[in-house]
């Protein structure tokens, strides 16, 4: 019989450890950053847009004696990933576009594993549409001029310009530090995981022609999903640019984070005082780092050229020290991108569902 009530006694402690131990776990997942919510994905996706079709009698094949695969080819497409949010908080989409030498990867994840923009934005109630450029990743590359000089149809100087970042150049270049290998004291960048980063560091079409091949697919996107904000960085601000001046009606406001060809007066190249003033309307916020004082300058001044609804928001001014020329990846990413969703709400007062 005692033995019969001390197991009677045990069981009732074991339950009660046990309740005990389910609230504690309920409780700090509420709180501190334990309060992060599981993805609620509406509907996801991929797919193709822009680019053309093009007939090619040798051109799909590197091989001289290759006769059995002349016909079609699609090119200078783009690839679009999306996610769409169960609970969409914000009424206009947000289209992500990468910068010279990188695809959408910038965006997905950080090279040491935190979260990266698309899902965080895609977290705090925006749809996102992460895109890899023209003649970039999943989106292919024409290898026609390679196939015909290959042939010897062509001559070596017709082949396409290409490039690639070392990795010492994307070190210095991107401001991680001024040498190779050594970062700057307070730097943001996860030094740690830069072998990560590089291996997604690809071969690029530089040609100028490039530029228009990416705003046509870019402009067939948002003809393709209707109005949206266009987050750009890098070499794709020109981009943003240029596709806004297109498509006034479907751009309705962009982030352009540390766009590159803008001159130290403050003018963007490609751009003529008729596609100033169209920007003019589009709400319009520049972002950049640290380490790079005359990149603040010649921003300001490109805002100034654009009018009152152009702004800068240059972090060291905020209190932000440390970010480099890839703020999407570095330590503070969140922080930063909750920064410039305050700005979005700001610039586009009906943005909120």
């Amino acid at each position: 019989m005692r033995t019969w009530k001390l197991a009677k006694r045990v069981c009732r402690l074991l339950v009660l450890i046990s309740l005990n131990l389910v609230a504690g776990c309920a409780a700090s997942s509420m709180s501190g950053d334990s309060m992060v919510q599981p993805l609620a994905i509406q509907r996801q996706g991929s797919f193709f847009v822009g680019g053309k079709k093009i007939h090619a009698d040798t051109g799909n094949d590197g091989d001289a004696k290759s006769a059995h695969n002349p016909g079609s080819a699609t090119i200078h497409q783009i690839y679009v990933q999306y996610q769409i949010p169960a609970r969409q908080k914000y009424n206009l989409p947000i289209v992500m576009v990468h910068g010279g030498g990188h695809t959408d990867a910038v965006y997905e994840s950080t090279p040491d594993g935190r979260e990266g923009w698309a899902t965080y934005f895609l977290g705090r109630g925006f749809a996102v549409y992460v895109v890899d450029g023209v003649n970039r990743g999943r989106s292919g590359y024409d290898i026609t001029d390679v196939s015909l000089v290959r042939q010897g149809a062509k001559q070596g100087k017709d082949n396409p310009l290409i490039n690639r970042y070392s990795h010492e150049r994307a070190w210095t270049q991107f401001r991680f530090g001024s040498k190779p290998g050594v970062s700057h004291p307070n730097s943001q960048f996860p030094a740690t995981a830069f072998e990560q980063y590089a291996a997604q560091l690809l071969p690029a079409w530089r040609d100028n022609i490039e530029i228009d091949r990416n705003i046509e697919a870019l402009v067939a996107l948002l003809d393709r999903i209707g109005p949206a904000i266009v987050l750009t960085w890098s070499q794709s601000g020109l981009f943003g640019w240029r596709v806004a001046v297109a498509r006034p009606n479907l751009v309705k406001a962009i982030i352009s984070c540390e766009p590159s060809m803008i001159s130290p007066a403050g003018v963007s190249a490609g751009l003529t005082p008729a596609n100033l003033k169209t920007l003019a309307s589009v709400p319009i916020l520049l972002q950049v780092g640290d380490y790079d004082p005359p990149r603040v300058k010649s921003l300001r001044s490109f805002a100034d050229s654009i009018g009152p609804n152009a702004s800068l928001m240059a972090l060291p001014e905020l209190g932000i020290f440390g970010n480099s020329h890839l703020v999407m990846i570095e330590r503070n990413n969140l922080q930063v991108a909750d920064l410039l969703i305050q700005r979005l709400e700001k610039m586009l007062p009906g943005l909120m569902q």
